[in-house]
């Protein structure tokens, strides 16, 4: 009797299938490299980012700052089509991550080709922001050096009269506007000071469209050292707007309040809810994760008073029947307005995204507010990264909240018990 092939003898059951063809697009951002390079590893075929297959001539648009155009793409989309026919017809398998969105363009690369298997990635705003904001603080780096190194020095003295003026009124002029025209829509003193603080600057792209400009021929260099000025001093200063935010508001509030429409609609500082009803635990953020908890405790007879920066959210919490307030976690004044020493636990549900260099984390700052507002119970806040524990716990808090952690011990705990059938 004949043994059987060995694994090394065996046909490759790969090559008797058509050549798998994939692939993969979505915006900046969404994983498409780490989704492709994944899965060409598992299908233990070839990984091509099509990135890396653009003319000499768009690199060199592109590294002036250039946006392509549907010519500039047409021999890109060309070269990757030839790519995966040429593939195909030697029965080879690749996974293509390339960010060619737009109808005619996956066309383009799907000529000839009917076994394509097109991928499209999609994230929320959010996590993409997130995972951009570390390569985009990183790059803006090289972007200040290039501008820096390109400057000609010697017609910064020249634009020094208009640079102040220009200055001044990004850094107050811009800020008053900000505030009127959101007390005019009905937003609050608070609100419209804090939002004009975070535009006291002029941003990066203001450098590289003025830079484009002096690429184009359309700007003279003069016009580039202006604003490269206005946008360092605008930059740094508006850094410690930011960071001291809350004690200027707390020095211009008795001169905001003529920029307060009366009866705010849209952002309801309702003082209707019942500070007398004793609230043990104030939940911020009214998010899935804290409705749920909200929604369990209040089955159990507990009142929670919940908090969120969203008055929709606000607003389904009440339709829910519970207490709800608008407010800001990070507001010291509203913070201390609230009935802590009533409550036994603050429980903070509240996202935290890391966004790179301007990121500041609420679950913190709430922890420090709360305790120079004199409260004397316990802190809870949500972490989803099991190395922030012991971050959160150093800063403070008495309980780290790990929802994705605690589910799986509850999952564990059912499944445990579950006895394996037993085979006839």
């Amino acid at each position: 009797m004949s043994e059987p092939p060995s694994p090394a003898q065996q046909p490759d059951p790969d090559s008797r299938r058509a050549p798998r063809l994939i692939l993969i697009m979505g915006v900046s951002g969404c994983g498409k490299t780490s989704v492709g390079s994944r899965l060409a590893a598992e299908l233990a075929c070839r990984f091509v980012d099509a990135d890396g297959y653009h003319p000499a001539a768009n690199i060199e648009k592109m590294r002036a700052g250039r946006p392509l155009d549907d010519d500039d793409r047409a021999p890109w989309l060309d070269r990757l089509n030839a790519l995966l026919r040429h593939s195909a017809a030697r029965h080879e398998s690749v996974v293509l991550a390339c960010s060619a969105l737009r109808a005619r363009y996956r066309d383009r690369l799907a000529d000839r080709l009917p076994g394509l298997a097109i991928v499209h990635l999609r994230g929320s705003a959010e996590t993409i922001s997130a995972r951009l904001a570390p390569l985009r603080d990183f790059l803006l780096l090289f972007f200040f050096i290039a501008l820096g190194a390109t400057i000609d020095v010697s017609t910064l003295g020249g634009n020094a009269a208009y640079a102040v003026m220009l200055s001044l009124f990004v850094l107050i002029g811009k800020p008053l506007v900000v505030l009127i025209v959101m007390g005019a829509m009905g937003y609050r003193k608070r609100t419209g000071f804090l939002s004009g603080l975070t535009l006291a600057q002029i941003s990066e792209f203001s450098l590289i469209f003025v830079a484009m400009g002096v690429s184009l021929g359309h700007v003279d260099q003069k016009a580039l050292g202006l604003v490269t000025v206005v946008g360092l001093v605008t930059i740094a200063a508006s850094t410690y707007l930011i960071t001291y935010s809350h004690q200027l508001y707390l020095l211009c509030e008795p001169l905001l309040g003529r920029f307060e429409r009366a009866g705010t609609p849209r952002e309801p500082h309702d003082t209707t809810t019942p500070h007398q009803t004793s609230h043990p635990i104030i939940l911020f953020g009214l998010g899935r994760f804290g409705t749920a908890i909200g929604r369990r405790l209040h089955q159990h007879g507990i009142e929670v008073l919940g908090i969120d920066f969203d008055p929709a959210a606000v607003n389904r919490w009440r339709e829910l029947g519970l207490d709800a307030e608008f407010g800001d976690v990070t507001d010291p004044e509203f913070i201390s307005e609230l009935p802590l020493s009533q409550a036994e636990w603050l429980v903070s549900t509240v996202s935290v995204h890391h966004t790179g260099l301007s990121h500041e984390d609420t679950r913190t700052t709430l922890i420090q507010i709360a305790r120079m507002a004199g409260f004397k119970g316990k802190i809870a806040v949500t972490s989803h990264h099991p190395n922030e524990v012991p971050a959160m716990l150093e800063a403070g808090a008495d309980w780290v909240i790990e929802p994705f952690q605690d589910a799986a011990d509850h999952a564990v705990d059912v499944l445990r018990d579950i006895k394996p059938s037993e085979n006839p």
